[in-house]
């Protein structure tokens, strides 16, 4: 149901967004992967997709 009055103040909490770049900073540090180590990451993540199709196709459970 809808309201035609502003909540009270403490019901207005404001959001806090994730600050991203941060926490990549602090996870991957000032690291820089070479071209063969983004093409395997990226390898790697095709083949999870495909497999996780084929098994959704097949009615397989699938991994997370």
């Amino acid at each position: 149901m809808a309201r035609k009055v502003a909540s009270p103040p403490h019901l207005c909490r404001k959001l806090v967004k994730p600050d991203f770049a941060k926490r990549r900073k602090a996870i991957w540090g000032s690291r820089v992967f070479c071209a063969a180590e983004v093409k395997a990451m990226r390898d790697l993540l095709t083949f999870d997709a495909n497999q996780a199709a084929l098994a959704k196709a097949e009615g397989l459970a699938v991994r997370p």
